[in-house]
């Protein structure tokens, strides 16, 4: 009685807020319905046969997305927080739109990306078959803490996965690596190959380098994105894992990706995709170990990546006004790096920069100093500031030796003023962070650019 109570609560609210509100119900209806019902995940997921779930730093979104469109394009009915709400009530949230008046869910897969402090509760409610994990990386500090605090939490939780469960992880993140060392499960391992990609130097922000087993020092032949890359430690010998799934002959920019992919020394896959970045290219390895270990049909696989498009705000393209604009969420100092790396490359002129503090983005925003904006510091380019901790941002880029910027308060003022100054042919970059990300939507949105995030 108390399930079907509050899963009624949890279905009027939500045709409540889509059909009289006009919004987007992401996470509300699930609020109330845990708050009357702590199991109510659980049993909303008793019937389902497959679960795949994702967790990580960065890439959360765009892998889930990749694994959902490949499930679209083979015809598979399934559960999925599209829209992006990650927590426990996102989840249930997700589940409202596949149920009958008892509860009961009407398709037997779930796709699900899952925040990486929240995992935790959700992991034993789901019993996933496959559970990704993309990396490890420092952000909100003020929520999280420092990585390693993350890194318990998953290790704590994966000693109780069940057997059937495989476990996809990223072998380039040592954190990882260490804990598919101690699973009792199947492990499959992804990552890199490639010397051509390499930073030609230690950065200056690696958020750990030392080893999970002893706390040596860990010794890298090859940095990719912060501390992933090759590795060993020289004192107990922990090392990379072999790679299940890598990628070598990689070509990434801001304008998209080739690679090669392969697997296990038997399959070679050529893969172009318009997802920009290096980042983009684990996140494809990811989604492909998820839908291997599920023994999919993977011929498709290529058409389904090159045909992807990217979610919103993670390296979207956009017609606005007449103008091209680039909007890519930037989070943390190492999304934040990846971003200077794959689109500054090219002297970007003109770049909007929103920098919020609530909730959902992290109250702390001292990571902001460690972002690299000195490498961009004879660029050339014109900086335009907005967010409620813009002037943070001014004074980080006035310490970095930058002067070309202007401040200015309000969101779509700074967006009118950054398009103004746009030259004819070039294209805008916006840098927001989450909620400024969300704000911007709704500036399009108005304009006819896209709609709202959970109709993306």
């Amino acid at each position: 009685m108390q399930f079907l109570f509050s899963h009624a609560i949890a279905k009027g609210t939500k045709f409540f807020i889509k059909n009289i509100s006009k919004g987007g119900a992401t996470a509300a209806p699930g609020f109330f319905s845990l708050y009357l019902d702590h199991n109510i995940l659980k049993k909303l997921a008793s019937n389902l046969e497959t679960t795949i779930l994702v967790t990580g730093t960065n890439g959360k979104t765009t892998t889930t997305r990749l694994i959902g469109d490949f499930l679209e394009n083979l015809g598979v009915e399934f559960v999925h927080n599209r829209h992006g709400s990650n927590l426990e009530r996102g989840l249930i949230s997700a589940f409202l739109e596949n149920t009958n008046l008892s509860g009961q869910s009407l398709v037997k897969t779930a796709l699900f990306e899952v925040d990486e402090a929240a995992i935790a509760n959700v992991l034993p409610k789901l019993n996933p078959q496959v559970l990704v994990i993309t990396n490890l990386f420092r952000d909100q500090l003020d929520r999280y803490g420092e990585v390693n605090n993350i890194r318990r939490i998953w290790e704590k939780c994966l000693k109780n996965l069940p057997e059937q469960t495989t476990l996809i992880l990223n072998a380039d993140d040592p954190s990882l690596a260490s804990l598919g060392k101690n699973a009792s499960c199947r492990v499959i391992y992804f990552g890199l190959s490639d010397k051509n990609v390499s930073l030609e130097k230690v950065p200056d922000t690696v958020d750990n380098i030392n080893c999970p087993s002893c706390r040596s020092e860990l010794k890298y032949t090859r940095y990719y994105i912060s501390h992933q890359g090759e590795y060993s430690c020289p004192v107990c010998h922990f090392t990379r894992a072999k790679l299940d799934i890598w990628a070598e002959e990689i070509e990434s920019g801001s304008s998209g990706s080739e690679f090669v992919l392969h697997y296990s020394d038997k399959i070679r896959v050529d893969i172009k995709t318009r997802l920009a970045g290096l980042f983009n290219v684990y996140n494809i390895l990811a989604s492909f170990g998820a839908l291997s270990a599920l023994d999919f049909n993977l011929d498709t696989f290529p058409l389904v990546v090159k045909n992807f498009k990217p979610a919103f705000g993670r390296a979207e393209n956009l017609e606005f006004e007449g103008r091209k604009v680039i909007v890519t969420l930037a989070k943390n100092p190492t999304g934040f790096n990846e971003v200077i790396r794959t689109f500054f490359s090219r002297g970007q002129q003109i770049v909007l920069i929103a920098i919020n503090d609530l909730i959902a983005d992290g109250r702390d925003v001292s990571w902001l100093w460690d972002v690299d904006f000195e490498s961009v510091r004879d660029f050339g380019t014109k900086f335009f500031i907005s967010g409620l901790r813009a002037s943070d941002m001014a004074l980080r880029l006035k310490y970095a030796g930058i002067k070309n910027y202007q401040v200015n308060e309000s969101l779509s003022e700074a967006l009118e003023a950054a398009l103004e100054a746009l030259p004819q042919k070039d294209t805008l970059l916006i840098v927001p962070t989450y909620t400024a990300m969300l704000e911007l939507k709704k500036v399009f949105a108005k304009k006819g650019a896209g709609g709202q995030f959970w109709e993306d």
